[in-house]
């Protein structure tokens, strides 16, 4: 899945939401100009980009400029720290298999 997480993507995102940068980064827990600099990352944390959408008020998939998914299960299970992409049932049923 291929997403755009730009420092334009997200500065169009706030202006088309009527926020300020400031403002938005006030409700994210940043200083302005900590925003600037956390924009112009290449890795974004989870967390913090989920964050964003919901101040934002937008869906995760909106945010992302993605379509969601037409299953009924799909996403991720952090497993002991580690990432695993679950698909469907029998995924999920793996992963709790595996957990002693």
């Amino acid at each position: 899945m291929d997403v755009n997480l730009s420092k334009e993507r997200i500065t169009d995102l706030i202006s088309q939401s009527g926020m300020s940068k400031a403002e938005f980064a006030k409700r994210l827990g940043f200083e302005r100009n900590n925003l600037d600099a956390y924009l112009n990352s290449k890795k974004k944390d989870v967390n913090l980009v989920i964050k964003m959408a919901d101040v934002l008020g937008m869906d995760l998939y909106e945010f992302l400029g993605v379509k969601e998914p037409e299953k009924d299960v799909f996403g991720w299970l952090f497993v002991r720290g580690m990432p695993v992409l679950v698909n469907c049932k029998e995924d999920v049923e793996k992963v709790l298999n595996s957990i002693k």
